[in-house]
């Protein structure tokens, strides 16, 4: 017997056409370690004595990193042009005033990753 590739093929090589049953005797595997470690919570995280600087740090320079740009923006796009008496026209002012947001905003990353070094 031939098929299309013009292979043979052998008379017992038939398939299997009953399915075949197994039973499963072995246990499955359970990990009893997730039995015995407690579970915990964020909470749990940031009341642990360890972790409370850490969170303390990285509140600050949250709040630091959303207010200081925001407020040296907003004051230096206003001023810019009466402090430098007309060298910063008022259409040049929000760049000036955006770059230094910027600058202010890096500074204050460096000093959280210098300071988290340290931690």
């Amino acid at each position: 017997m031939s098929d299309k590739a013009g292979l043979t093929k052998r008379k017992d090589d038939k398939k299997d056409t009953k399915p075949t049953t197994t039973t499963n005797t072995t246990k499955p595997i359970v990990d009893d370690a997730s039995k015995e470690t407690p579970k915990y919570t964020v909470a749990d995280f940031v009341n642990h004595e360890a972790n409370k600087a850490v969170v303390r740090k990285f509140a600050i320079t949250t709040f630091l990193m959303l207010t200081i740009p925001t407020i040296l923006f907003w004051i230096l796009n206003e001023n810019l042009p009466i402090w430098t008496d007309g060298f910063v026209d008022e259409i040049a002012a929000p760049t000036y005033a955006g770059l230094a947001s910027v600058f202010s905003l890096t500074s204050i990353i460096v000093i959280y990753i210098i300071l988290a070094f340290y931690e």
